[in-house]
């Protein structure tokens, strides 16, 4: 999020306001709220441990199955993942903040905090126990690691080795979330060949550290063996198949609109700024646009899980 370094901040008053808003939704939501049919779904696969499942990867199911394991079957117990990564989230976000303030960009902890659950796409997501609120969680703390890595590239030549491997294992981990998490990964090739990040192609540790992410997923590859490829059938050509051009040219308008309304409109201007390259300026900048732009249609899709079908072991 980028913001005019002129700019005051909002008075603390309205702060206060709107993240009681924002916390009061959260809590009523998580103790009294009946589970939505993705959430009972996903909760499904937890009780049934598996290598992978037919609609997404396992890693949500695993974790779905720990929480209820150690809080039983409860609203609480169905819901305390949500909690744990919107902490990892919140985390993130203000690491970001102390880092662009270091670049000389001026952001208030609060402010980016408000702006950034109060989005749609991430209050919604972030709250309901569907894959989404750990894909989130796990990109946010590859996007730390990666910038983190590329710093170290650009300055030394060299990659933080602990910065590296943790950007690949949580890519990794996200991937075996969700597996429109690979977008991410496409998105971050075009920028290492980025002049001041080419040394890092010299480096054994890069490969290794490819590795590593796909280490990460052998669950999907065997559950896959195990069924003939279902999974990867099911979302790579089932799922969002389209027969012609006109369906297609649907498809680009609806998610754009869906798009721009569930991240929020008021951050339709920054994105633009981002994009654009127009100050304020940021040595991240350019890899931040690159990957953005990469990172395509499935970032605001619909879950839609077929419901004829139970969770497959």
């Amino acid at each position: 999020m980028m913001v005019d370094r002129q700019r005051q901040p909002l008075p603390l008053a309205v702060i206060l306001a709107f993240a009681a808003i924002l916390i009061a939704d959260r809590v009523i939501f998580h103790l009294f709220a009946g589970p939505l049919p993705d959430e009972a779904y996903y909760w499904l696969w937890g009780q049934h441990p598996d290598w992978s499942y037919f609609d997404h990867p396992p890693l949500q199911a695993w974790l779905q199955g720990l929480s209820t394991h150690l809080f039983g079957n409860t609203l609480f117990g169905l819901r305390a993942p949500g909690l744990l990564t919107s902490a990892v989230l919140m985390g993130c976000i203000l690491w970001w903040v102390n880092k662009l303030r270091e670049e000389g960009i001026t952001l208030n902890r609060s402010e980016a905090l408000l702006v950034t659950f109060a989005s749609p796409l991430v209050f919604i997501f972030a709250e309901m126990v569907f894959n989404d609120h750990l894909l989130l969680a796990l990109l946010a703390i590859a996007s730390v690691f990666l910038r983190l890595t590329l710093d170290s590239v650009a300055s030394t030549g060299r990659p933080a080795l602990p910065a590296l491997y943790g950007a690949a294992l949580a890519a990794g981990l996200a991937m075996l979330t969700k597996y429109n998490a690979a977008l991410f990964v496409l998105g971050v090739l075009p920028v290492l060949v980025m002049r001041p990040y080419r040394p890092l192609w010299r480096s054994p540790h890069f490969y290794l550290a490819l590795v590593l992410a796909l280490l990460c997923l052998v669950p999907i590859a065997i559950w896959n063996l195990q069924h003939a490829g279902a999974s990867f059938q099911y979302n790579l050509v089932e799922r969002e198949s389209v027969s012609s051009i006109p369906d297609i040219i649907r498809s680009a308008l609806t998610f754009v609109l869906g798009f721009l309304l569930a991240l929020s409109p008021f951050l339709v201007a920054p994105l633009v700024r981002l994009i654009s390259g127009r100050p304020p300026n940021s040595p991240w900048q350019i890899p931040a646009a690159t990957i953005f732009l990469s990172d395509g249609r499935r970032t605001t899709g619909v879950c839609t899980t077929p419901r004829s079908r139970t969770a497959s072991r």
